[in-house]
């Protein structure tokens, strides 16, 4: 063999294992690829099988949650029906309730004797008031059974031992002067006094007058014809004793002799400055009831 068939045998050689070097070198590169996919696969299946878990579990979340939206439901739709069911046992028991106790109301209307009427009625004020030696103080406002209202009037004045105005600094002693009216309640409203009414047998109503009201008051008193002025006398009393001023007369009722008409009890006390005078009043007035009168 010659040398050129030697380096044909050469190269021929050196062509075949570079051929299965490349061929070995993609087959392996080919393993390695097969088994990156693989385990890609591998890995995507299990992702897969854990997605399709969670996707189990939250349809069964979600058939519990609309389970437990439906029990909470029909537990209220219940709980309604109770409340409803309690209210009409109460209104029903309630009702029975009401019927027994007009029942027995009525039954004891009927067996029970018609009340008596009082013979006299006494109405009264208790109160006390600051006053200026010119001011008055009017006091009353009661219903009395003949349908009119009655109102006292108190007026009270300091004075000297003569009997004239007292001065500062002088010893003084107090003169008052009550009147006691009656009038409808239309009189009392045009004498702005509709404040005065009351409804019960005790007052504590009370108006302060200044002097320039108290005359004003005086004279609407004494022209109105549908008004009864009753003008008690003066009394003179001194520092913080009590006086009494009354106008009654002697009533007989069923054998029984009551006093009926205004009185009025009065305890003065004058301040140091003499200024002011502190009254205790007790207004009070006796009338016959109906056709006692």
């Amino acid at each position: 063999m010659n040398n050129a068939g030697r380096w044909l045998v050469v190269l021929l050689i050196v062509a075949l294992g570079g051929g299965m070097f490349w061929q070995r070198r993609a087959l392996q590169q080919a393993q390695a690829e097969n088994a990156e996919l693989t385990s890609d696969a591998a890995e995507g299946a299990f992702w897969m099988k854990e997605e399709i878990k969670q996707l189990r579990k939250q349809a069964v979340d979600a058939g519990e949650l609309e389970k437990a939206r439906k029990a909470e439901a029909e537990l209220l739709r219940l709980r309604g029906e109770v409340s409803q069911l309690r209210d009409q046992l109460k209104k029903e028991r309630d009702a029975r309730a009401a019927a027994e106790r007009k029942a027995t109301a009525s039954a004891v209307a009927q067996n029970s004797p018609e009340p008596q009427t009082e013979p006299v009625q006494t109405f009264s004020a208790t109160l006390r008031a600051s006053l200026a030696p010119q001011q008055s103080l009017v006091t009353g406002g009661w219903k009395l059974p003949n349908g009119n209202r009655a109102i006292v009037m108190v007026e009270p004045a300091l004075v000297n031992s003569s009997g004239n105005a007292a001065q500062p600094g002088e010893d003084a002693q107090v003169v008052v002067q009550a009147r006691f009216a009656e009038l409808p309640d239309e009189a009392l409203e045009h004498l702005n006094l509709q404040s005065m009414r009351t409804s019960g047998k005790e007052s504590s109503a009370q108006t302060i007058l200044e002097p320039a009201q108290q005359q004003w008051l005086r004279e609407q008193l004494e022209k109105s014809q549908d008004v009864n002025v009753l003008s008690a006398p003066r009394v003179l009393t001194a520092d913080g004793r009590q006086a009494r001023i009354e106008v009654t007369r002697s009533l007989t009722v069923d054998g029984t002799d009551y006093s009926v008409g205004p009185s009025l009890d009065v305890i003065p006390k004058i301040s140091a400055d003499g200024n002011t005078i502190e009254m205790t009043v007790i207004a009070k007035i006796r009338q016959a009831t109906g056709a006692q009168k």
